[in-house]
């Protein structure tokens, strides 16, 4: 949590307005006031809240993605972390996995650095809670991963990393995108919501995945329905 709060602080001194706004729906979330996997609140709502542009308010939740607090599902952002540990507030299961209550540090701006690509896996299969362990902290005293249903580890970083990727299906290329199509309640346990997603690369063969996500609140789209109809499935 420092490390969160000094880049939160950092923010907030910056004098970037898309910076200190991003601040703001920082400190929402650690206070409790956002739970993870809730939706965002509207640009709009945000706009008029610090009395900014739009365009303000979606380079704020552009950060927080950047910064894996934020997850960018069917062009809508979810809260990603859990910036406190209030009780009731997080919640670990296997369909909604725990994720790292610290966001990352700053990638470097290399897009073929091995931190830029680890980072984007994280990201990428943040539904699988994807972590990597180096050789000082790791049981094996190599490079490590582990993830619901695998893991792997290696001699060398590089050589991890191909090997998440071959796991996972993943060419590493930046287009390499999982984008939403549809969302439906979990006949199982209404608390979650199942996302069908379809991979779009250039690099890959076209297939469809479906993660499941905790989001006991109503979503948009059910939002737009008669009440009686939320959370019954029909």
């Amino acid at each position: 949590m420092a490390d969160t709060d000094t880049l939160i602080k950092e923010w907030e001194a910056s004098g970037n307005m898309a910076q200190m706004v991003a601040a703001g729906i920082a400190r929402k979330i650690a206070s409790g006031n956002m739970h993870r996997y809730e939706d965002l609140p509207p640009n709009s709502a945000f706009s008029d809240e610090w009395d900014v542009s739009e365009r303000t308010v979606s380079a704020a939740k552009s950060i927080l993605g950047d910064h894996g607090i934020l997850i960018l599902e069917n062009r809508r952002y979810y809260v990603a972390l859990s910036l406190s540990r209030q009780p009731g507030k997080a919640r670990k299961t296997e369909e909604a996995p725990y994720m790292e209550e610290t966001s990352p540090p700053l990638a470097p701006p290399d897009s073929s650095d091995p931190y830029a690509l680890r980072m984007t896996l994280i990201r990428r299969y943040w539904h699988l809670n994807l972590k990597f362990s180096n050789p000082l902290i790791s049981e094996s005293g190599k490079h490590e991963a582990s993830w619901i249903g695998g893991n792997a580890a290696a001699d060398t970083e590089a050589a991890l990393l191909a090997e998440v990727l071959e796991a996972m299906g993943d060419c590493g290329s930046d287009g390499h995108l999982w984008e939403s199509r549809r969302e439906t309640r979990d006949p199982l346990n209404n608390d979650n919501i199942l996302l069908t997603q379809s991979l779009t690369c250039a690099f890959c063969d076209e297939r469809e995945r479906v993660i499941t996500v905790y989001h006991p609140h109503p979503t948009v789209a059910e939002g737009s329905t008669p009440q009686e109809r939320k959370h019954s499935g029909t």
